[in-house]
């Protein structure tokens, strides 16, 4: 397979690089044909990369080498009867590895949106660091939410953690902002920027 990440310069201080993995954008994303074949996204030895998800699927990202970094995110918000389903593994496959994954989604209307995070530590990989968050935030009674983190830890001298939660806008918040002169959607809109900008 071709590896489409671009190649970064290596230097003493972290230097991250931003792209988009989406298969419709100049992503550094090996995109399959199969739609339920995953995207892998490769990162070798002392490489650092932001990769933000904005598209539905699989992805898996792989750290190969020692020294590799990853910060991984995803913002998504689904209105009317969107539905919006993305699954990320983390794979560490070499020691001195990190990662940090953000998914955050807002459901609104009759969406539907499910975030499914995994971490996987191999047994040969120490001193690895891999942070999994999952939040969703529902503007609608009907909206429907998931979150599915699962950890795969193979190795005890690594730093691992996750949180996960679905909550419902705070009804004072929408009447706060109401007070303040906002409409109720308007309301709900300002909570729902602040919440994805997290």
């Amino acid at each position: 397979m071709k590896n489409l990440l671009p190649q970064t310069s290596r230097s003493q201080t972290p230097q991250f690089e931003t792209s988009s993995a989406s298969v419709q954008s100049s992503a550094s994303v090996q995109s399959p044909a199969a739609s339920s074949t995953p995207n892998f996204i490769q990162l070798v030895a002392d490489e650092h990369r932001r990769i933000e998800l904005t598209e539905s699927g699989d992805y898996v990202v792989e750290l190969t080498g020692a020294g590799a970094e990853a910060e991984i995110t995803s913002r998504t918000l689904v209105t009317a009867t969107d539905k919006f389903q993305l699954s990320v593994t983390v794979r560490h496959l070499a020691s001195h590895t990190k990662a940090k994954t953000k998914l955050l989604g807002v459901a609104d209307g009759q969406a539907h949106l499910q975030l499914a995070g995994k971490i996987i530590i191999e047994t040969n990989c120490a001193d690895c660091e891999s942070f999994l968050t999952e939040r969703i935030l529902l503007l609608s009674p009907t909206a429907k939410a998931q979150v599915v983190p699962d950890l795969e830890i193979k190795n005890n001298a690594v730093k691992c953690s996750h949180a996960a939660s679905i909550s419902y806008i705070p009804a004072e918040q929408i009447f706060y902002l109401m007070s303040r002169g906002l409409s109720q959607t308007e309301a709900k809109t300002m909570i729902a920027g602040a919440f994805l900008e997290q």
